[in-house]
């Protein structure tokens, strides 16, 4: 057989394949339907060779329900508090041991899970739209209330003799604040992104391009927050250059 042959065969088989792949699914589960209680099976008409409207239908569903689900789950699994309790106590750990762990959690209590769960309380209440303080104008309080317990964190630390690397994440960690609190006075930066340009840059600076992958989260996570429509494509880009920023001096401590 001819090369041409083979090409014109293979293609119309994958082509055959495509038009009655839905003939066959429905044939298969109107068999298992006639073993299970005896009535006859049923065939659905041929689709056409114009028909596209499983396509369509996959399309849509994937729009309207698939990519804002995927979307939704990316948000939440990487959210601003998730990255920043698991980066002091992944660093600590990776520092100082079994000591670094306990004390990247204490620094994580004072700068992520304390404030986020006073971001939960409000929000329950009313007095925040949401845990991501989606109004902008809402997020002032938040950092100023941010801000004060990452300061009695801090001297919690010193006090207790925490090794140098919780002291340091501790501070970027505030610093981070600081940067996109005074963006967000008058532009709405997504603080997802930022964390997350931190966070990369951060572990690569620290701990070497074996964590290189990790710099693909700003992309996978801003692709989140314009799906949900919660921040537009220039919000979620700004908050990269925010986040490395905070980055380099982190870097430059040597922890």
């Amino acid at each position: 057989m001819s090369e041409a042959a083979i090409r014109r065969s293979t293609r119309l088989t994958s082509t055959s394949f495509l038009q009655h792949a839905p003939r066959v699914l429905h044939t298969s589960r109107s068999w298992f339907i006639f073993f299970s209680n005896g009535s006859r099976p049923s065939y659905p008409p041929l689709p056409t060779a114009g028909s596209h409207v499983y396509l369509q239908l996959i399309r849509h569903r994937y729009h309207r329900q698939v990519k804002p689900s995927l979307a939704r789950i990316v948000t939440e699994a990487f959210a601003p508090t998730v990255l920043v309790s698991v980066f002091l106590l992944g660093s600590g750990a990776a520092r100082d041991g079994w000591r670094g762990l306990l004390f990247g959690f204490i620094a994580a209590i004072f700068v992520a899970l304390g404030p986020f769960l006073g971001i939960l309380i409000a929000a329950r209440s009313g007095k925040l739209t949401d845990h991501h303080v989606g109004d902008r104008k809402q997020r002032l309080p938040v950092l100023i209330g941010s801000l004060g317990s990452a300061a009695i964190g801090l001297v919690v630390l010193l006090l207790l003799q925490a090794p140098r690397t919780a002291v340091v994440g501790l501070l970027a960690t505030a610093l981070g604040m600081i940067v996109v609190g005074a963006v967000n006075a008058f532009w709405k930066l997504s603080v997802h992104n930022a964390v997350a340009a931190f966070v990369a840059v951060a572990t690569v600076g620290s701990f070497g391009w074996a964590w290189a992958p990790l710099l693909l989260l700003p992309l996978v996570i801003g692709w989140s927050r314009v799906v949900l429509k919660d921040h537009t494509v220039a919000q979620v880009i700004a908050g990269v250059p925010a986040g490395a920023l905070v980055a380099v001096p982190y870097i430059l401590a040597g922890v």
